[in-house]
């Protein structure tokens, strides 16, 4: 679901003239040859994504997952930003999310939030950085909109455009 959704607003932002460069095309670790253990990769591929984001000039740092709550009643797309770029990545979030409960999701009171320390890239992002968490799956409705393909294009449209508002914004 993840990579879908990631594909379809790589390709719309490039439709709107904002490059796009996404770290994977696929579901595989970018880790070090020398990596033997599945903790070795992990901790490797995450320091060659944080590694591809410092290299990156005026880049803007975009993580798509989906949310999981042991309580199946809640739903609806939620922004994360890093602390370190607050300003800018709070700016951003909230572009997201806007445009999220403008568009798609009336009903949704989620607010963007500060990323903990639990989330490395985006708690120690060298750029402006966000994590949209798409839906729950443990929601089972909401679930079924995140695999349908039409839901995921409305979705990755609205993440799109709030990133270009967000660049517009700032020029």
């Amino acid at each position: 679901i993840n990579m879908e959704i990631c594909k379809k607003i790589s390709r719309i932002l490039k439709e709107k003239g904002i490059a796009s460069y996404m770290v994977r095309d696929g579901d595989y670790l970018i880790y070090d040859y020398c990596c033997k253990t599945q903790r070795e990769k992990k901790v490797s591929d995450i320091h060659n994504r944080m590694k591809i984001m410092e290299q990156t000039e005026n880049a803007l740092f975009v993580s798509i997952h989906q949310n999981h709550y042991s309580v199946e009643k809640y739903s609806g797309l939620q922004v994360f930003y890093s602390p370190e770029f607050s300003e800018e990545s709070s700016k951003m979030a909230q572009s997201i999310q806007e445009t999220i409960t403008e568009t798609l999701q009336p009903d949704n009171n989620r607010e963007i939030k500060k990323c903990g320390n639990s989330v490395y890239l985006i708690y120690n992002a060298v750029k402006p950085a966000v994590l949209v968490e798409c839906g729950f799956l443990s929601n089972i409705e909401e679930t079924r909109l995140l695999k349908s393909d039409d839901y995921q294009k409305e979705i990755a449209y609205c993440i799109a455009l709030g990133i270009f508002n967000y660049v517009n914004l700032k020029d």
